[in-house]
Formats: structure tokens, sequence, C-alpha cells
């Protein structure tokens, strides 16, 4: 199996100075070539290959490499959010990015840490990495909160779903 993912100069540049990113590779069986700025890669396994294209996506959207990194762990995932889907102007869409990270990044670093999620607002997107569980919650709350929620009804509603998690 064959793919490809395409990343900005700038990522592809960090991506080659990341000795562990060939290593991993290396680990996984899987062989990378980098392009311009493509970066192609192919395995026999197709769990390797969807979780090697999360990861160079959620390094292309932000994300430092060991965090992009824990994608290759079944257990966590990307989501990644089109800040388009709610706005198409740009004066809009920078509103909700400020309303998304907050004052010096504290609604930001609130959502990850109650959602166990890492968070990344990159150019025109919003990423979530995480367990399943907290990336349907953090995701929820950022589509709430760019919808124009309350701060108090966001934090509430990630309050109510982590309690029905837990079994309260």
């Amino acid at each position: 199996m064959f793919d490809e993912v395409t990343l900005s100069r700038k990522k592809i540049s960090e991506l080659k100075q990341q000795n562990r990113f060939f290593k991993d590779m290396d680990d996984l069986g899987v062989d990378v070539s980098i392009k311009g700025n493509v970066v192609s890669f192919s395995s026999d396994r197709a769990v390797d290959m969807l979780s090697i294209k999360d990861m160079l996506l959620a390094f292309g959207r932000g994300f430092v490499y060991d965090t992009a990194r824990m994608l290759l762990d079944d257990q966590y995932e990307l989501r990644i959010i089109k800040l388009s889907d709610y706005s198409k102007s740009e004066n809009r869409q920078f509103q909700i990015k400020a309303r998304i990270i907050g004052r010096r990044g504290s609604i930001k670093r609130q959502i990850g840490k109650l959602t166990s999620c890492f968070i990344a607002v990159y150019g025109k997107t919003v990423s979530v990495i995480g367990p399943y569980e907290g990336v349907e919650i953090a995701a929820e709350a950022i589509d709430l909160l760019s919808k124009g929620a309350k701060y108090t009804t966001v934090f509430k509603f990630i309050s109510d779903n982590l309690r029905s998690i837990a079994g309260e």
C-alpha cells in the first residue's frame, strides 16, 4: 500500500530534522521518501498506513512531532475541525480562533486538560489529539464555542459529559 501527504515547506524542513521520525518509520518497516513538500510512504499493513497518515496530518496542522507521534498508538485519534465550516469570513474565523484559544491560551489549555487531549489552532483549522472519548467531548466543546456558546455553557457541557463517562 502507498500513500502520501503534502506539508508546508516549513513543516517538511522540521520533519527532516526529526531523526526520531525516520527511526520510527524504520521500526515499523515503512518505506518513506520526501520529495519537495510531499512525504510518500508505503507499508504492507493498512493500520500503519492510517496511523502514519494521521500522524503526518497532525504534524502538518501544528502539533510538535512527539505529540503527533502519539497517533501511532491506536488508543489515540485525530480530529481536524475546519473553521470554514462555521464562517467564510476571515474576520469571523479569526474571532472564532480567539474564542477557542482564550486569553494567553487559557481556554484551549483548560479544554485540553479536562478532556486529556492536545489541541492545536493552526491556519484555518483546530485539531485535537487524544483518547476517543476525550476527542469527542473536546470537538463538541470547540463546536459550541465556534457557534458562539458562552464559556460557562461549554465548561458545563464538558463537566456533564465527563461525569457520564465516569458513570456518576
